[in-house]
């Protein structure tokens, strides 16, 4: 099959990011200004966006609804991708290679369309890519197609001609099941047992882009 598209995730897969985000507890509570507690930081860091809402309006009296703690909470991330955040090694001659064949390029992300097009512009990225999509435009998440469905459509290609890189198992799942191939980009900060489910159901993984290059183009990257 040709591949004359490819759709990419963009933290864990194009951004060494998922290190930082594990942080989100330790960053909401220096949003807040509140005082530095190690334990809190690492509960809410393992709790879902809806847990960690009801949590933290409880706790500390905030009165977030949906929309507003959505805000909030890629408010807190910006600096960090702004000060911290790297690309993945050789990610950026990986879509310059692409660009050069012809192959056309997205980046579908679950986090906010701003923080991410703020973090993608800032690294340099987004003249190399098509276009940014994130969950947010089309409403829902990547529990379900939309997104890559609609990535498909814009990039003007059939799901056939199209690949999905993706570093977490429910989204390569999601992926697979609407027809995708999918390239599994295993991470660091994932548990072994997160990597191992990738690396099964993707058709082919990676540990790192380099492995997409020749020879000659690490070289002169390095």
């Amino acid at each position: 099959m040709t591949c004359k598209g490819i759709i990419f995730d963009m933290d864990g897969t194009l951004l060494d990011s998922m290190g930082y985000w594990n942080r989100i507890g330790e960053y909401f509570l220096a949003y807040h200004k509140l005082p530095k507690d190690p334990e809190i930081a690492k509960k809410i860091s393992q709790m879902n966006t809806g847990e960690l809402l009801k949590y933290l309006n409880e706790r500390y009296g905030f009165h977030y609804d949906k929309e507003s703690f959505y805000r909030a909470y890629h408010e807190v991330m910006e600096p960090v991708y702004l000060t911290m955040v790297k690309p993945k090694p050789y990610v950026k001659e990986f879509l310059q290679l692409l660009k050069g064949q012809g192959i056309k390029t997205c980046i579908a992300t679950a986090t906010r369309h701003s923080t991410a097009e703020l973090a993608l512009r800032h690294l340099g990225l987004m003249d190399d890519v098509q276009f940014l999509i994130s969950c947010s435009d089309v409403g829902v998440g990547k529990h379900r197609p939309d997104i890559y469905l609609k990535s498909c459509k814009l990039l003007g290609l059939p799901i056939s001609e199209t690949v999905v890189f993706e570093d977490v198992p429910m989204c390569v799942e999601t992926a697979k099941k609407a027809g995708f191939r999918v390239v599994g980009v295993l991470d660091e900060y994932a548990t072994k047992e997160e990597n191992a489910l990738v690396q099964k159901l993707s058709d082919r993984c990676i540990v790192g882009y380099d492995e997409l290059l020749p020879q000659k183009v690490v070289d002169r990257a390095v």
